[in-house]
């Protein structure tokens, strides 16, 4: 499990020895808190863009609010066969 809240980076995985002749997909559970209305106008983050080294897999990808959902991403194959 990861989690951020406010960081400007947020999480990140680190994959090594990936074949490069493979082809890769991703799988997240994803969610935001329920905020108590009296805190709710400090927290604006609704949203998220997921990479793969510098490769878009999602881009202010609106989060579930309370439960979370799974959120499946093709990883292009440019982002494996760098040994990065």
């Amino acid at each position: 499990m990861a989690f951020t809240t406010d960081e400007d980076h947020g999480v990140t995985f680190q994959y090594d020895n990936l074949d490069r002749a493979a082809e890769y997909r991703v799988r997240l559970a994803l969610v935001r808190p329920r905020y108590a209305r009296r805190y709710a106008a400090r927290h604006h983050e609704k949203s998220e863009s997921i990479y793969a080294d510098d490769y878009p897999l999602a881009e202010n990808l609106e989060l579930p609010e309370y439960l979370a959902d799974f959120f499946e991403f093709d990883i292009p194959k440019a982002a494996t066969s760098d040994d990065v």
